[in-house]
């Protein structure tokens, strides 16, 4: 082919490209108008500022009024009380409207009977408002088909019955407490630094949880490292608390609800100093309890579970070992064994290559050691767990705790959490934990987890102390015995 015609051809091929393109454009917005035709409520929307649902069997209306643009927004809840309103099932409501299609429409004609449908006198009437109070949209709402259980509704001034899905029902013709901000807190897992627990029919009676250099530690009725597993789902469940009911707007007697003596009274305090009280009173049912905030004299319900956390046991919310870590996150470590110290790093390399390294830091040099056999030690006392042996540990039972005789001392940093040491020593053949931080508490570590810890100790002693020392050493307490 000669090349004029090549570029013949390639005319040609760019006009029908630019046809197709076109009438792509052409059908999506012929899409886009067909779908604005089918929308029951053609109004301003950015010019709404007030949204009314009217329900005349149930008596009462609620209304929302909107304050700022775009992003800023946010709504209040009016009526039939004042109250934050939810945002989210505000944006739901909102974007149900926006969106609503009929299912189908017939004309109301001369023989169509409004009564009929329920539409003479609305169940429903949803009023979209501007700043001035002039109407903007009207949305009224009727019974439903006895075929298809859509619901009837029209828009005055339409002309039109039409028939909406009945699973709108729900978010159109919500309930005022669906509307309510359900939230009790308004502060985050992360910022709380401190709990207060007061239990009016456990015991202890006082509980007082604080964090201190990332640890979450047991301050009442004694001094004892804290699960930091469970405080962090207590923390979360304080941060995301919500009502689960609104039972009533002021507390007019309080015993009948238990709120006057609560079975608990939990004081949240955040980082900055920022308090929040909440009380916990009578059970509503198998599933709710009464709650109450202090400084906002309403009654609400919230799960019962949220209760049972409140009263458990000091030994569920004490660590199930001396120290709380997590090996992973392991920066620094010293490990003391037989009078010999090693210093210990863990270094990480982001970027396109993630690796991981130990390296035994010695004379300000760092000699790199063998990873996964470093790693399995630390994953192991990491995951080694026991029981409190005694929670009245002094220095008068070092005869039976001998904790100034350790097998191995350790200290180590956690990214996220400041230095922590812990003496492990053996007793009868069992091992044993010790935390000078919290001096009075000693576990006995379970039997399968000590024989972990000392497997695992194992190889990396070898790569510590060296091949060669490590052989000569033991052929040293061969000799010994034998002479023995």
């Amino acid at each position: 082919m000669s090349r004029r015609g090549l570029l013949v051809l390639f005319g040609l091929t760019l006009v029908i490209v630019g046809l197709l393109v076109l009438d792509i454009r052409i059908s999506k917005k012929k899409e886009v108008r067909e779908k604005e035709t089918k929308k029951v409520l053609k109004i301003a929307w950015d010019n709404v500022r007030v949204l009314e649902i009217e329900r005349p069997e149930k008596g009462w209306v609620i209304r929302l009024e909107k304050s700022g643009e775009g992003e800023k927004s946010s709504w209040k809840l009016v009526r039939p009380v004042k109250d934050d309103a939810d945002q989210d099932a505000v944006d739901r409501l909102w974007k149900a409207l926006q969106d609503l299609e009929a299912e189908e429409s017939f004309p109301i004609e001369a023989n169509v009977n409004l009564s009929d449908y329920h539409l003479k006198k609305p169940e429903a009437v949803i009023r979209l408002l501007g700043a001035d109070g002039r109407t903007l949209g009207v949305l009224q709402i009727g019974s439903k088909s006895p075929v298809s259980g859509d619901l009837y509704a029209t828009v005055p001034g339409s002309g039109q019955i039409y028939l909406i899905a009945g699973y709108r029902e729900s978010t159109l013709l919500p309930e005022p407490k669906d509307l309510r901000n359900r939230k009790l807190t308004d502060f985050k897992a992360v910022d709380i630094a401190r709990l207060d627990i007061e239990r009016r029919v456990k015991d202890p009676g006082k509980l007082a949880i604080e964090k201190d250099g990332g640890l979450w530690i047991i301050t009442t009725p004694g001094r004892f490292l804290a699960d930091s597993g469970k405080l962090f789902s207590l923390t979360s469940s304080v941060e995301f608390l919500e009502a689960k009911d609104f039972i009533a707007e002021t507390v007019d007697d309080p015993a009948s609800y238990g709120l006057d003596a609560p079975r608990v009274k939990l004081t949240v305090t955040t980082k900055k100093g920022s308090k929040m009280t909440l009380y916990l009173g009578d059970e509503k049912d198998d599933q709710e309890v009464y709650a109450m905030v202090e400084g906002r004299p309403r009654v609400v319900t919230v799960n019962k579970s949220f209760l049972e956390d409140m009263e458990r046991d000091l030994d569920y919310w004490r660590a199930p070992s001396a120290v709380d870590f997590d090996y992973y996150n392991l920066t620094q470590a010293e490990i003391t064994w037989k009078g010999k110290t090693w210093k210990l790093e863990r270094v990480t390399e982001e970027g396109e290559t993630y690796e991981e390294h130990w390296y035994r830091v010695e004379g300000g040099k760092r000699k790199e050691i063998k990873f996964e056999t470093t790693d399995e030690f630390f994953r192991n006392i990491d995951y080694g767990e026991g029981l409190v042996e005694t929670d009245h540990f002094d220095d008068s039972m070092k005869a039976d705790y001998p904790v100034d005789r350790p097998w191995m001392k350790l200290r180590i940093k956690d990214k996220e959490k400041k230095w922590q040491t812990v003496v492990i020593f053996r007793k009868e053949g069992a091992g044993y934990e010790w935390n000078p931080d919290f001096p009075k508490v000693i576990y006995r570590i379970n039997e399968d987890d000590w024989k972990d810890i000392r497997n695992a100790w194992d190889p990396l002693r070898k790569l510590l102390v060296g091949e060669k020392a490590a052989a000569k050493k033991g052929e040293k307490q061969n000799k010994q015995s034998g002479k023995k």
